[in-house]
């Protein structure tokens, strides 16, 4: 065969190969197209899961910069995504021990945690926002040569104020029951001094000189009486007469009794829609209830201010950040405010607020009984309680007794 016979069929050939080539690059092509939607898919995927996510997850890069946060992480330290990108780690948020000022350097703590432990720890965001948090690390790809580290983070917060409550929950019932025992033994011991005082003083003459020593026995034996009432009311050894109160009508008759007793430098303010709000509850102890709210408020403004009583129908469902002290069921219920503006109270005080004969109130001018007979009468009545306070700003309690629909 001559060389220009050849010359076609070299050329057919070498467009076959050409072809054979574009086909089997195109058809490598859309493997590869195809592949990378896949891999976007999953990314994709992947992105979606990590902001689904509750707990706050950080990527970082070999030396410990923000690569990406997810949107748990961005609402924990108070930046998001784009502004912390290249961050170190140290600038995006301070960790501090538990019960200690001092700081804990993740610089230091990230690349040796080989064992993937868990620190519990505060954590201090950048809007300077304070969080319980159990923090661990993972090295990626793996402990010996990281290219990355991953930083997971649990909010434990709620989780600790919730234990916290329980804590106090039992407590509180603790001392209750405590309480409620010496109370009954206390007044069977009154019963008898005030019977015999009685007695006595039936058979002393009007001119009996010693008549007036009988007399202080038994004013004495009242106001003592009064403390183990209080006592019982905490307690809820005392027997309730439960029917149906107007309660707006109660806090009506606090705010005129309060108004002809208290330093006239204390106005008082009343907010409500005027609608007739019920709840099943014994009227004399609610009245007691706010009354004792009232008179610590007013306590409260030793230079003068101002009182306001208000109220509204709410719904309490299981969620919400209402700063409970006794949390209610969920439900329906009317909430009474007692909001004064007096010098506020610390963290401390707050803690045991609610406890018996706990008192900041000079000698003899508080018996710490008031407002541990305030928490006994809401939970006999299956109510909430909710407690704000401010150093200098004031106080807020919050009542919440249940409707009664009759």
């Amino acid at each position: 065969m001559n060389k220009q016979a050849l010359v076609p069929i070299l050329l057919l050939s070498l467009l076959a190969l050409v072809v054979y080539i574009l086909v089997k690059g195109y058809i490598n092509y859309k493997k590869v197209k195809k592949l990378q939607e896949k891999l976007r898919d999953i990314e994709t995927r992947q992105q979606q899961l990590l902001q689904q996510l509750n707990w706050a997850v950080i990527f970082l890069n070999r030396r410990l910069q923000v690569e990406f946060m997810n949107n748990s992480a961005e609402s924990l330290t108070g930046l998001n995504t784009q502004l912390a990108k290249n961050l170190p780690i140290h600038r995006l948020v301070e960790l501090r021990q538990l019960d200690l000022p001092e700081s804990i350097d993740l610089t230091t703590w990230i690349p040796k945690n080989r064992e993937n432990k868990r620190l519990e720890c505060n954590l201090i965001s950048r809007n300077w926002r304070t969080f319980h948090i159990a923090l661990s690390s993972i090295a990626w790809p793996h402990q010996d040569n990281p290219t990355g580290y991953i930083l997971i983070i649990e909010d434990l917060s709620e989780k600790m104020l919730q234990l916290q409550r329980m804590h106090h929950h039992e407590k509180m019932e603790t001392v209750g029951r405590l309480a409620g025992g010496i109370a009954h033994d206390f007044n069977n011991l009154l019963s008898v001094i005030t019977g015999y005082s009685e007695l006595l003083e039936k058979s002393l003459e009007k001119s009996d000189k010693r008549l007036r020593y009988v007399e202080h026995i038994i004013n004495t034996s009242s106001r003592a009486e009064e403390l183990i009432n209080q006592l019982l009311a905490f307690s809820r050894n005392s027997p309730l007469k439960m029917v149906s109160v107007d309660i707006l009508s109660v806090i009506d008759k606090i705010r005129e009794l309060l108004k002809h007793s208290i330093d006239k430098k204390i106005t008082i303010y009343s907010h409500s829609d005027e609608q007739e709000y019920r709840v099943w509850g014994d009227e004399s102890q609610l009245e007691n209830l706010f009354l004792n709210l009232g008179i610590n408020s007013c306590d409260a403004m030793e230079d003068g201010g101002v009182l306001t009583f208000s109220s509204e129908l709410v719904q309490v469902s299981g969620g919400g950040d209402i700063p409970f002290v006794l949390k209610p069921e969920s439900g329906e219920y009317i909430c009474i405010s007692c909001r004064d503006k007096g010098h506020g109270m610390e963290a401390d005080v707050l803690e045991n607020l609610f406890e018996p004969f706990y008192t900041t109130k000079s000698v003899g001018k508080g018996t710490g009984l008031g407002l541990s007979a305030v928490y006994g009468t809401v939970q006999a009545h299956h109510g909430g309680i909710a407690l704000i306070s401010e150093v200098d700003e004031g106080t807020e309690f919050q009542i919440y007794l249940p409707i009664h629909r009759e």
